[in-house]
């Protein structure tokens, strides 16, 4: 196996995310949008996890 080959996991935060790999070709309207909904998902996560009121 060469050194650019791995055998382990990446970690899901640690991966990339399609949603911004263009962000150099993006307006700043579209990074803005971009990060307001990866801002959501995050926030959706958190409320799934917290428990019943």
């Amino acid at each position: 196996m060469s050194p650019q080959e791995s055998t382990h996991q990446v970690s899901t935060t640690e991966q990339r995310n399609t949603a911004s790999s263009d962000l150099d070709r993006m307006s700043s309207l579209e990074v803005v949008q971009v990060m307001n909904a990866e801002d959501h998902k995050a926030a959706d996560a958190v409320a799934t996890a917290l428990p019943p009121r």
